[in-house]
């Protein structure tokens, strides 16, 4: 959904066809929100311990050092991106 977004916003602000930025905007948004959404699941694995018992983290399925490391590695290649 976010990588619609952008694509949608890209080519509503600048009328234009294909383009490199076209291209690339996605991506980072979805690498981005894929931080981000790792990141909440490794502030809120306490919470999901109670509640969302089968999410990766309470569920033993990703320990939470692993989906930290994802979560930095998204947010680093979204950056150099």
């Amino acid at each position: 959904m976010v990588a619609m977004g952008v694509v949608v916003g890209y080519l509503v602000e600048t009328g234009t066809g294909v383009s490199y930025m076209l291209l690339l905007a996605p991506l980072v948004a979805v690498c981005a929100s894929a931080g981000g959404n790792s990141l909440n699941d490794y502030y809120d694995k306490s919470i999901d311990e109670i509640s969302h018992s089968a999410r990766p983290i309470p569920s033993g399925h990703l320990s939470p050092k692993e989906v930290l490391m994802f979560a930095v590695s998204c947010f680093v290649i979204a950056i150099i991106m």
